[in-house]
């Protein structure tokens, strides 16, 4: 199904590689084989918040400076987790799987090998006839809002671009990211000028 509508996605990622990007360097694809989305450049849906939180705890931005690199999206051909003709679509590609005798990965932790595994093989798989610009799905994070409840502090909903020509173009968004040098080591003053 091709999606022909347009959507913000925002990109978390050290301050210098999002001065490069906006500059005109081109993304490089995660290729983690715990990717939960699968391969790509992973994108926030409409997230800008939680792009500035997931920089805040990853590890590996832990005590450098960050940016959140803010950008249109093209759908195009998406495989689109959200709607049930291409989760049922998937299942039936996992399903000959186990029917050849196919080991397929456990999901451990937040290391999602064996959703990884199943959607970039279904997406190799459509390569030739059909092959998907986007990935997009749902993802329930975080600690219930309120006790017994199934919505998630942290839910989001991630895209995760396959091909390039999907990234239409990018902007330095207002908030979350202090892009002057002074502001740099102040990001309370950020803050306050982005929402004032």
């Amino acid at each position: 199904m091709r999606y022909d509508r347009q959507v913000i996605g925002y990109h978390a990622c050290r301050r210098e590689i999002a001065d490069r990007l906006l500059d005109g360097d081109p993304f490089h694809p995660s290729r983690n084989d715990w990717d939960w989305l699968g391969s790509g450049v992973y994108f926030w849906e409409f997230g800008h918040q939680r792009a500035h939180d997931w920089a805040q705890q990853w590890p590996r931005l832990q005590g450098q400076p960050f940016a959140v690199v803010g950008a249109i999206l093209q759908l195009g051909n998406c495989l689109d987790l959200l709607d049930t003709d291409h989760t049922r679509r998937l299942t039936a590609f996992a399903q000959q799987h186990v029917a050849r005798g196919t080991v397929i990965p456990e999901n451990v932790g937040p290391k999602r090998l064996g959703d990884c595994f199943l959607i970039n093989g279904f997406c190799e798989r459509m390569e030739v006839t059909s092959p998907y610009d986007t990935v997009r799905g749902l993802f329930q994070e975080g600690a219930p809002v309120a006790a017994g409840s199934e919505i998630r502090l942290e839910n989001h909903i991630q895209i995760v671009v396959r091909r390039p020509e999907a990234i239409i173009g990018l902007f330095r968004p207002r908030a979350f990211t202090a892009w002057a040098p002074e502001l740099a080591s102040n990001p309370s003053a950020g803050q306050a000028e982005a929402h004032g």
